[in-house]
């Protein structure tokens, strides 16, 4: 018969990850309850249907313990893919505003150079006038 349920506790830790996001994980870590038996437990009581029943109930408070851990991992990852995915959507607009004023900036320049051109050509113009004149 089982007299006492005894447990000790030990940690269950792994990684898991985005499929869509390189370089981001979210650690799972969770007290995994494990049965304490004594240095010389009888072998009847631990195969008994009473243990195999108080095992069963130990996977299942350890399987509610993995799922809330990993729910808990889950939220945090997608809070961090989030946060990852806008600073990257921040840094594309920014690479897209510097090619912007790049071409605005190389625009400006050649309208610059044709001015430039337009004035000279109107310079020679009005000095080969006044030379004929």
């Amino acid at each position: 018969m089982l007299r006492e349920r005894r447990t000790t506790e030990g940690d269950k830790r792994y990684e898991i990850a985005p499929d869509q996001v390189a370089m981001i994980n979210e650690r799972v870590s969770y007290r995994l309850l494990v049965p304490a038996w004594p240095n010389c437990a009888d072998p009847d009581v631990i195969g008994s249907p009473e243990a195999g029943d108080w095992l069963i109930e130990l996977e299942k408070a350890n399987e509610k313990r993995r799922i809330a851990a990993e729910q808990q991992a889950k939220k945090a990852l997608r809070a961090r893919v989030a946060e990852h995915m806008q600073t990257e959507h921040l840094q594309r607009e920014a690479k897209q505003e510097v090619k912007l004023q790049d071409n605005e900036r190389l625009m400006l320049e050649g309208l610059r150079r044709q001015l430039d051109l337009l004035d000279r050509m109107v310079k020679e113009e009005k000095a080969r006038r006044c030379a004929h004149s």
